[in-house]
Protein backbone atom coordinates (compact mmCIF):
# COMPACT_ATOMS: atom_id res chain seq x y z
CA UNK A 1 0.00 0.00 0.00
CA UNK A 2 2.74 2.13 0.60
CA UNK A 3 4.32 2.37 -2.59
CA UNK A 4 1.00 2.68 -3.83
CA UNK A 5 0.17 6.30 -1.67
CA UNK A 6 3.75 6.86 -3.40
CA UNK A 7 2.61 6.54 -6.94
CA UNK A 8 -0.74 8.29 -6.52
CA UNK A 9 -2.46 4.77 -7.56
CA UNK A 10 -5.32 4.05 -5.52
CA UNK A 11 -7.84 6.78 -5.85
CA UNK A 12 -9.63 5.56 -2.49
CA UNK A 13 -7.93 4.14 0.62
CA UNK A 14 -9.42 3.59 4.25
CA UNK A 15 -6.23 3.22 5.90
CA UNK A 16 -5.84 3.98 9.98
CA UNK A 17 -3.07 6.32 10.11
CA UNK A 18 -1.75 7.35 6.54
CA UNK A 19 2.20 7.93 6.78
CA UNK A 20 3.28 10.72 7.71
CA UNK A 21 5.86 10.96 5.11
CA UNK A 22 3.70 10.38 1.85
CA UNK A 23 1.59 14.22 1.14
CA UNK A 24 -2.05 12.76 1.21
CA UNK A 25 -5.52 14.37 1.99
CA UNK A 26 -6.27 12.12 5.17
CA UNK A 27 -10.30 12.90 6.37
CA UNK A 28 -11.50 11.11 9.36
CA UNK A 29 -15.08 9.08 9.06
CA UNK A 30 -15.51 7.29 12.13
CA UNK A 31 -14.24 7.35 15.35
CA UNK A 32 -12.39 4.09 16.34
CA UNK A 33 -12.53 3.32 20.39
CA UNK A 34 -9.79 0.49 22.03
CA UNK A 35 -11.13 -1.02 24.66
CA UNK A 36 -8.22 -2.68 27.30
CA UNK A 37 -9.18 -5.98 27.97
CA UNK A 38 -8.16 -8.40 30.74
CA UNK A 39 -8.45 -11.76 32.32
CA UNK A 40 -11.47 -11.75 35.21
CA UNK A 41 -9.02 -12.37 37.81
CA UNK A 42 -6.97 -9.04 36.96
CA UNK A 43 -6.68 -6.38 40.11
CA UNK A 44 -8.11 -3.93 37.56
CA UNK A 45 -11.71 -5.71 36.53
CA UNK A 46 -13.40 -4.45 39.96
CA UNK A 47 -12.23 -0.88 39.55
CA UNK A 48 -14.21 1.85 37.55
CA UNK A 49 -13.00 5.35 36.25
CA UNK A 50 -9.74 4.38 36.12
CA UNK A 51 -6.81 6.44 35.84
CA UNK A 52 -4.63 6.27 32.53
CA UNK A 53 -1.61 6.89 35.13
CA UNK A 54 -2.36 3.35 36.69
CA UNK A 55 -1.60 1.87 33.57
CA UNK A 56 1.90 2.92 33.79
CA UNK A 57 2.95 0.10 35.89
CA UNK A 58 1.03 -2.89 33.70
CA UNK A 59 2.69 -4.66 30.56
CA UNK A 60 0.07 -5.45 27.87
CA UNK A 61 -0.15 -7.44 25.03
CA UNK A 62 -0.23 -5.55 21.77
CA UNK A 63 -0.36 -6.06 18.12
CA UNK A 64 2.73 -6.62 16.16
CA UNK A 65 5.23 -3.79 15.45
CA UNK A 66 4.14 -1.24 12.97
CA UNK A 67 0.56 -1.77 13.32
CA UNK A 68 -1.65 1.21 13.51
CA UNK A 69 -3.50 -0.44 17.10
CA UNK A 70 -0.19 -0.35 18.63
CA UNK A 71 0.72 2.74 16.94
CA UNK A 72 -2.28 4.76 18.19
CA UNK A 73 -1.58 3.39 21.71
CA UNK A 74 1.75 4.36 21.89
CA UNK A 75 1.18 7.86 20.95
CA UNK A 76 -1.79 8.36 23.63
CA UNK A 77 0.49 7.08 26.17
CA UNK A 78 3.39 9.43 25.29
CA UNK A 79 0.73 12.26 24.51
CA UNK A 80 -0.36 11.63 28.06
CA UNK A 81 3.40 11.43 29.45
CA UNK A 82 2.41 7.60 30.90
CA UNK A 83 4.82 4.90 30.02
CA UNK A 84 3.62 1.95 28.21
CA UNK A 85 4.87 -1.56 28.64
CA UNK A 86 4.24 -4.77 26.81
CA UNK A 87 4.82 -8.10 27.43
Amino acid sequence: MRNQLEENEPELVIMGKPPDDIEVDAKAFMSNPLDTVASSEHLLVKETNIALSRFAVEHFAVRETGSGTLGTIERFFAEHDVPFHTV
